[in-house]
């Protein structure tokens, strides 16, 4: 039985199952979790705390050193020039093209003829409006020599009546003499003083009447003036209307526009060409939806030109939003560029706010790598750059202002970070 029972523990492995005690298994425990705890701190040291370093050649880097000055606060956009002033030319009769003097991108003057219209019924209106102003003329020229005529007649009557009262008046005084002698009898004498006394009285009268028709006579005669002087405007109208078929510019300028041929029928008013001064041009520019409530009227700008900078401030906004930009006018406070004519694509810079000192660091692709919230700062002695937090703020087309995190001096990275973007550190090799 004891054999039998000893083959069954041998069968079954009860003999090799012993119980282990607990305190040592607590021991295996703890063993297997420090292992695990070193293990992730030796990982954990790798990947945050030992530095991955890569090394670079110096010369294929930009470095821009930080320093204190200046900064202006603009932002650089791209603008577009053009006429400033624009005039339309537009028929003022209908007609067929007769002739054309002009031709786009030449420089005219004023009233200088650019095409000719020939019409024949408005030559015919023209021609009945002249011959009835003409008539006109004519039937007043000839009332107006009759009032002339009328009071010459009533100058000579009157000179006439004069003439024979003072011959009457010496009669009187020749009769008075010879009858104080008894020459001449006193009846004839009284008869020649009543007759003189007739005449005088006439005589007072005719001047009072030829006072009031002189009066009346320089009524009729401004009146005369009058209707002369709006005859001559009326026919001055008359001429500019026959001279509507001659389209002249309005303006001296640059002609643009114009498309008319000859035989082509042209209906009154329409848009036929366009004038613009060669030496008044305005910029467009086209700025970020960003900028949209920065951008105000009046603010100063400046345009580079050639090798110059040329001052200019923002006129009209357009602040519809079209593709993620809006429209502003640029106009030049000074001199216009000599030869910049319209279509020129060029420069512009906007200032948003006056210029202060501040610390500075060359803007460059890094920014839109990093989004400002690092940078490589070079070591003392430049053989290594390392990866730092630092706080940029505003920046401009050539500049980034340095809120901190960096200090005067230090140098910086400023080219593409795409070759090592993922290194905490850079070895440089010089």
């Amino acid at each position: 039985m004891v054999m039998e029972q000893a083959a069954q523990n041998d069968i079954s492995g009860v003999a090799m199952d012993h119980a282990i005690a607990p305190s040592k298994l607590r021991n295996v425990k703890w063993l297997l979790l420090a292992s695990v705890v070193v293990a992730l701190a030796s990982w954990s040291y790798q990947q945050f705390a030992a530095p991955i370093t890569m090394s670079y050649a110096y010369s294929d880097l930009s470095i821009s050193v930080i320093q204190e000055k200046a900064f202006e606060n603009k932002t650089t956009v791209t603008a577009l020039s053009h006429p400033k002033n624009i005039r339309h030319m537009n028929t003022l009769a209908s007609g067929r093209v007769k002739t054309i003097s002009a031709k786009n991108g030449d420089l005219v003057e004023q009233g200088q003829l650019v095409f000719t219209l020939e019409s024949f019924d408005h030559e015919m209106t023209v021609m009945d409006k002249r011959n009835t102003l003409q008539t006109k003329i004519g039937n007043l020229q000839t009332k107006r020599i009759e009032l002339e005529n009328q009071l010459m007649d009533r100058q000579s009557k009157m000179a006439n009546a004069k003439y024979e009262l003072k011959n009457l008046e010496q009669e009187v005084e020749r009769l008075s003499k010879s009858h104080s002698t008894g020459d001449v009898s006193t009846a004839k004498l009284e008869q020649t003083k009543a007759r003189f006394e007739l005449k005088k009285e006439l005589y007072e009268r005719s001047v009072k009447q030829q006072k009031n028709y002189e009066a009346s006579y320089q009524v009729r005669l401004a009146q005369f003036s009058r209707s002369q002087e709006n005859n001559k405007r009326e026919l001055a109208i008359i001429e500019r209307l026959a001279d509507v078929l001659n389209v002249r510019a309005t303006f001296s300028g640059r002609l643009s526009g114009l498309s008319v041929e000859i035989g082509e029928n042209i209906a009154k008013g329409a848009k036929v060409a366009e004038l613009h001064s060669p030496n008044e041009v305005l910029l467009t520019a086209s700025i970020s939806e960003n900028y949209i409530n920065k951008i105000k009227e009046g603010m100063l700008a400046s345009v580079r030109y050639e090798t110059n900078d040329y001052p200019m401030t923002i006129g009209r906004i357009d602040p519809d939003i079209n593709k993620g930009s809006f429209t502003i006018d640029l106009h030049f406070t000074g001199e216009l560029p000599i030869g910049l004519g319209s279509g020129r694509t060029l420069n512009a810079s906007i200032f948003l706010s006056e210029s202060q000192n501040s610390l500075v660091l060359n803007s460059g692709q890094y920014m839109r790598e990093t989004s400002g919230r690092w940078v490589f700062v070079l070591s003392k002695d430049g053989q290594y750059a390392q990866k730092r937090p630092v706080k940029l703020g505003r920046n401009n087309y050539r500049y980034v202002e340095v809120v901190n995190g960096l200090e005067a001096g230090e140098r910086v990275i400023v080219s593409s970070y795409s070759s090592f973007i993922d290194m905490e550190r850079l070895k440089l090799n010089h």
